[in-house]
């Protein structure tokens, strides 16, 4: 702990220096602000893509006219998505430059960023099947709404629990 004139800041690096102390905290200030922009990313991006993939389902289970309205309703949804996708990927990859050994060096990183590729391109497609549906071209199984609500439940479970992937120190 290291007294600054407003207060004690708990330095996390370990060659932290009195002089290094404000660097130290100013690190911590930069990923605590690019976690936040990354957890205001995945919930616009669950708001949007799972709010307009069933919108999408709505849409390919009813008559012309309301489905036609349904996938306008669901491709303007889904660009709540695409920024909170960039938000989230600005946000993590940001931490990820940021912060490497901290960020990278947790067991689990690696799953959850195949599941968060994985949750992308569905997203993706989602896109591309809304524009279709909005021309009266194509439908969207429900199939594809419960595998994005799937995957965001593993993707939080994978990081709120870490199970199996705890390091051998916690």
């Amino acid at each position: 702990m290291l007294r600054l004139g407003l207060g004690t800041v708990a330095v996390a690096h370990p060659f932290a220096t009195a002089t290094s102390a404000t660097y130290g905290a100013r690190m911590n200030r930069t990923l605590d602000l690019l976690m936040s922009l990354h957890f205001l990313g995945i919930v616009l991006l669950g708001g949007g893509l799972l709010g307009g993939a069933r919108l999408l389902v709505l849409a390919t289970a009813a008559a012309v006219p309301v489905g036609l309205e349904l996938a306008q309703a669901a491709r303007r949804l889904l660009i709540l998505g695409d920024i909170g996708l960039t938000l989230a990927l600005v946000g993590g990859i940001g931490a990820i430059l940021h912060r490497p050994d901290r960020v990278l060096a947790q067991p689990y990183m690696h799953v959850k960023l195949t599941l968060v590729a994985t949750l992308v391109g569905l997203h993706v497609f989602t896109r591309i099947r809304a524009k279709r549906a909005a021309a009266g071209q194509a439908a969207y199984p429900a199939a594809l709404f419960v595998a994005a609500l799937l995957l965001f439940a593993a993707i939080i479970a994978v990081v709120v629990f870490k199970v199996p992937f705890k390091s051998p120190q916690s």
